[in-house]
């Protein structure tokens, strides 16, 4: 049965960088349909800083570093 979903917004925290999943194909980076935020941190071994912040800006997102916090998760 489908949802009556409707996103208002997207938040993108601890993601990995692209690369990382060649196997899956092609990445889509065009601007996503929400507002959106991208959170990265200059310390994260899994997205360095300049990519979190490239993705942001293909994304049409707002960038939020927070700076040495490693890879945020839980």
């Amino acid at each position: 049965m489908p949802l009556d979903v409707e996103v208002l917004g997207v938040l993108l925290v601890a993601s990995e960088s692209p690369a990382r999943f060649r196997f899956a194909g092609a990445f889509d980076a065009s601007r996503l349909g929400v507002p959106s935020f991208v959170v990265g941190s200059t310390t994260d071994p899994w997205l360095p800083i300049d990519e979190a912040r490239t993705s942001a800006q293909r994304w049409k997102s707002a960038f939020v570093n927070l700076r040495d916090a490693g890879h945020v998760d839980v």
